[in-house]
């Protein structure tokens, strides 16, 4: 309701300004200068509702054109012909084109934002409902007697008492009704599956990357006992007067595997 007040103040303001617009040129006298300005003024900004003849402030006029045939006939333009045609662009367009579509969004996005929180609104009333009932004139009364008479019920000291109530977090959604509550319930819905898949991606990037770790120990172990079985068996085949040979070509040999 507040914005609706502040954006219908300033359409107000724009009604008057092209009221007092067609009440200087002065075409429409009936009832009062006054009225009959503002009249044709809110008629054409508010309600789009227009004669361009009566705007103006000319009549047609109906001309026998023979046999006793009548025919409506367009009045001359009038010495205000292009201030009128101005102002009338002008409030058109601006007051009943823009700013209506305006005052439509306004109230649409102001209706929508206080949907998302008629639930909070309407927990806060019953609070404050509640509240009243306690402190209500013979809850105290019925307090001072209990107390008189040693008894603890009736007592109504509120000043260290709370109020808790239980609301679901994420409400189904048959129970949002605003555009607003509908996109956001949505996008927390793909942001918990997006975050959930993000998880098992992770999770699966590093086992991934153990399993690698295992393989890679398991290989330099193989090809260290490669290396081994390949040395002995140049020892063998070798003479034992060039171990320096045996251990090159070894070392070529298990390069070779690792490759």
């Amino acid at each position: 309701v507040k914005d609706s007040l502040y954006f219908g103040v300033v359409v107000g303001f724009c009604i008057l300004a092209a009221t007092h617009a067609y009440y200087f040129m002065g075409r429409r006298e009936d009832p009062t200068p006054a009225y009959a300005a503002f009249l044709q003024s809110f008629r054409l900004g508010m309600l789009g509702d227009f004669d361009l003849f009566e705007y103006e402030g000319v009549d047609p006029s109906l001309v026998l054109i023979g046999n006793g045939t009548f025919a409506p006939e367009d009045p001359d333009p009038s010495v205000d012909y292009i201030a009128i045609h101005f102002l009338f662009y002008a409030v058109s367009v601006g007051v009943s084109v823009v700013l209506m579509n305006l005052f439509i969004a306004v109230l649409s996005s102001s209706y929508d934002l206080h949907e998302d929180l008629a639930k909070v609104l309407f927990l806060q009333a019953r609070a404050a409902t509640i509240h009243n009932i306690r402190s209500r004139p013979w809850g105290i009364m019925l307090a001072a007697v209990s107390r008189a008479f040693g008894c603890g019920c009736g007592e109504t000291d509120l000043s260290d008492s709370a109020l808790f109530f239980f609301v679901r977090e994420q409400p189904p959604n048959d129970e949002l009704r605003s555009m607003r509550s509908v996109m956001q319930s949505n996008l927390a819905k793909l942001e918990s599956k997006f975050e959930q898949r993000l998880e098992h991606v992770v999770e699966t990037q590093k086992k991934l990357d153990r399993k690698l770790e295992q393989n890679a120990s398991t290989l330099k172990e193989e090809v260290a006992g490669l290396k081994k079985d390949i040395l002995v068996e140049l020892n063998r085949i070798l003479p034992t007067h060039e171990p320096a040979l045996c251990t090159s070509l070894a070392e070529q040999a298990g390069e070779n595997v690792q490759a």
